[in-house]
């Protein structure tokens, strides 16, 4: 059997595990839901570090793991400015909004963002904007469910519209029957699993995976425009001087605002918890974004690639194990 092919036949059974995972878990938030407001928020039901890897994977999201690593593929180093500097953003607005966000909307019972907003300022006008505001969370979404589709393609052979569907029917499959609960501990999971695959993609740039010299030796074998001692690029706007990168990390301090990641703060189990829940979803969230060395590296080894968006799974592909590649995918 092809390597390609027993990648193919393993990512199938760890899919199957994973549906039973996250049916268990949904069951799980299924028991732990009484009322409307634990389906919606799980108030107070967590505690620091399960809610810090949660928060940590939503933030990072697909973008991360599959958007960030392309643009170091495409554009080499100079990736890491976007990757190292917007979860700096992100996170300050964490700082500045989590507790007053925690406070209020346990006084007032708030169910999301939009709702914590209009009882905060007393104002119906301002809950009906933020609510409208939030229908364009769909883009969002369909930017996630379109990271799957490409993972699912690269790992099980499946055609990328049905990779779609198959993502989105197990996204509502624990939504709806664990609600946040279900959410909750499902993206904590995910965020363990990101970690160590962050760990991994670390080591494998370090070590110069596939190639001799270490990191040094991935450096070498880039396009000059793509080494580590270039910085800017007249050619991409994202890179075009340092004043562009900094709106980098002024547009992202508003990121925690969206109404999946501003209603996780409802969730923990009280503001005593805050300090160390912001600490370790911050280093986790910081970490994560290295996973752009993962495109470098691939870049290094010259991996021909149709869509930049998979270079993960076929970085995993080509240099690791089928059962490993598989899993990881």
């Amino acid at each position: 059997m092809a390597a390609n092919e027993t990648v193919v036949t393993w990512g199938w059974g760890f899919l199957l595990g994973y549906v039973v995972l996250i049916a268990g878990l949904g069951y799980i938030g299924y028991r732990r839901t009484n009322s409307q407001d634990d389906y919606a928020t799980a108030r107070g039901g967590f505690g620091f570090l399960a809610l810090a890897f949660a928060y940590a994977a939503t933030v990072a999201s697909g973008s991360t793991f599959l958007g960030i690593p392309a643009l170091g593929y495409a554009v080499g180093f100079k990736a890491g400015y976007y990757a190292m500097i917007y979860p700096i953003g992100i996170y300050l607005g964490v700082l500045l909004v989590a507790r007053i966000t925690k406070k209020v909307g346990d006084r007032f019972g708030s169910q999301s963002v939009p709702d914590f907003l209009g009882d905060r300022f007393q104002s119906p006008t301002i809950r009906v904007l933020a609510a409208t505001i939030g229908l364009f969370l769909l883009f969002y979404i369909m930017a996630q469910i379109t990271a799957a589709g490409f993972v699912f393609e690269a790992i099980l052979g499946l055609e990328y519209g049905v990779g779609i569907w198959v993502a989105g029917g197990l996204l509502l499959l624990y939504l709806t029957a664990g609600g946040s609960y279900a959410d909750i501990l499902t993206d904590a999971i995910q965020g363990a699993i990101m970690i160590a695959i962050t760990i991994l993609i670390v080591v494998m740039f370090a070590t110069g995976w596939g190639l001799e010299g270490g990191a040094g030796a991935v450096n070498a074998a880039l396009e000059p425009s793509m080494q580590w001692d270039v910085h800017f690029s007249s050619e991409n706007a994202t890179f075009a001087n340092w004043w562009v990168i900094l709106l980098l990390f002024i547009a992202h301090i508003g990121f925690t605002a969206l109404p999946h990641l501003g209603n996780k703060f409802f969730a923990i189990k009280g503001n005593e918890y805050m300090k160390k829940f912001l600490t370790i979803s911050a280093v986790i969230g910081i970490t994560l974004p290295l996973m752009f060395l993962g495109g470098i590296l691939a870049a290094a080894q010259d991996i021909q690639l149709q869509n930049p968006d998979a270079v993960i799974p076929t970085l995993f592909v080509q240099n690791l194990p089928p059962i490993v590649a598989a899993f990881l995918g």
